[in-house]
């Protein structure tokens, strides 16, 4: 097996992150590769193994990010005979490449990537990206792992039992920069909707995401008078689908746009004026993130993470899970105030460039490989 690496000067130690998909399907991806882009290459050479070409590949050989393709399975039925096939793949590539430290960014990559690791000796840290918690394989992976990062405190508290042995807390993190170009007019007339307030619900069209609350909040919040439109971006799915027919039942099909999946984020952004996630739950919500970059105030369910993310009254508005009547109020508020929209997106912004900006975010992460190479 060739090594993709090349010659690395021993003063760089080398990371392998290990991902469990190819495709951008959420914001482990994006997280991913803005780390990446920010991670200091004087000090650390990064690769990455992923389980097929994707989307993902193309944006790793943008960043000039080498990688190797190892097919691994789901986990689940014949799957896992395949198991040590994959170990042993990976064992090979991290001996080969002389690998300093493993980096995984899901529970299925850290299975693989850990068993791998600890054959090898090599320290593993797993990035924690859901709160929702799976009492035994979690035990397992944690015992895996040299430490384990949580993009927040919600997710932490999937680890009752550590008290501060292994988990530290990482926010996301975002270049804040990209997010203040502006061209809001041009992105709106683009958009084909000038003149309207825009409500954004912005990335995987799934049933956790609550579109469907959304949508009956919409109408609840026109009924008493709002003039809100409501932008849904994200790929097509089934449930996207289930959407549109919602819409069109609800006689809202002219009130309620159906775009694409888009990568052009800070542009799409530019063409709403409030950000709705109104999610079951939520384990860091990105999109937060990129909304108060962009200046815009949030409206959201206060599950999980969010409340950690988004101040509320400040940055936007939280409102329990599953209270239509009282998003819809919230929408409602932020329609009708202009001034409140602006105010709670210049928090919005500062908020993030105290805490979620690449920089802080990567000095973190870049800290935490030192700590385990110093021990």
């Amino acid at each position: 097996m060739e090594k993709i690496m090349g010659d690395v000067p021993p003063e760089k130690k080398k990371i392998l992150f290990v991902e469990h998909t190819a495709e951008m399907a959420g914001g482990g991806q994006q997280s991913l590769l803005v780390l990446l882009q920010r991670i200091d290459r004087t000090r650390f050479a990064p690769m990455v193994v992923l389980p097929e070409p994707g989307k993902l590949a193309g944006h790793l050989d943008r960043l000039a990010v080498p990688y190797r393709i190892i097919p691994f399975g789901t986990l689940r039925g014949l799957d896992i005979l395949k198991a040590a096939g994959v170990v042993r793949r990976l064992v090979r590539v991290m001996r080969e490449e002389g690998v300093d430290i493993v980096h995984t960014n899901a529970s299925r990559s850290t299975f693989y990537a850990g068993l791998a690791a600890r054959c090898s000796g090599i320290p593993l840290v797993w990035h924690v990206r859901i709160a929702s918690r799976e009492p035994v394989y979690d035990r397992f992976l944690y015992a895996l792992a040299s430490r384990v990062i949580a993009i927040s405190r919600a997710v932490a508290g999937r680890f009752p039992w550590d008290r501060g042995r292994k988990v530290t807390v990482v926010y996301n993190g975002l270049d804040p920069n990209l997010y203040e170009s502006g061209g809001r007019a041009e992105k709106r007339a683009d958009s084909g909707l000038p003149g309207k307030v825009v409500i954004g619900l912005i990335g995987r069209i799934e049933p956790d995401k609550g579109g469907d609350k959304l949508i009956r909040a919409l109408r609840k919040a026109r009924e008493d008078g709002a003039g809100l439109h409501l932008l849904i971006v994200g790929e097509r799915t089934p449930y996207r689908k289930d959407l549109e027919r919602q819409a069109a039942r609800l006689g809202l099909s002219g009130t309620v746009t159906f775009a694409g999946y888009r990568e052009d984020i800070p542009g799409v952004m530019s063409s709403v004026d409030i950000l709705a996630l109104p999610s079951r739950t939520e384990a860091f919500g990105r999109v937060l993130i990129e909304a108060m970059a962009c200046g815009k105030p949030v409206v959201a369910f206060a599950v999980d993470a969010v409340p950690e993310i988004v101040e509320d009254g400040v940055t936007g508005l939280l409102v329990p899970f599953g209270d239509v009547d009282a998003l819809a109020d919230a929408m409602r508020k932020l329609a009708d105030d202009p001034a409140l929209r602006l105010r709670m997106g210049e928090k919005g912004r500062e908020r993030v460039r105290e805490y979620f900006s690449l920089r802080e975010h990567a000095r973190r992460v870049e800290l935490l490989y030192e700590e385990i190479l110093a021990s």
